[in-house]
């Protein structure tokens, strides 16, 4: 169900957003929106920032290898050691 509200453009061009609307997308004091034009319509958008210096790990490359690391997982692919002289042992194989 979309939650609908009449917003009025404050002194600075500020606005408020009313709190049945706030719920709805989970927003919080700091959080940042990025705001879209779209058909004559401006479309707020909660966004989640990440520090530049882990931004490696959200390439798209790194994510392909994640998923593929996962799948692996799952399938139970992945060899589990209890401990560094288990692993060891299994590379001397």
């Amino acid at each position: 169900m979309a939650a609908t509200a009449i917003l009025k453009i404050r002194e600075k061009h500020q606005i408020v957003i009313p709190i049945t609307v706030r719920e709805k997308v989970h927003c919080e004091v700091g959080d940042l929106l990025e705001a879209t034009v779209r058909n004559n319509s401006i479309i707020l958008k909660p966004v989640k920032t990440i520090p530049k210096d882990q931004s490696w790990f959200w390439s798209k490359s790194w994510q392909e290898n994640e998923k593929e690391s996962q799948a692996d997982y799952d399938a139970g692919k992945i060899k589990k050691f209890n401990n560094m002289k288990e692993l060891i042992k299994d590379l001397h194989k």
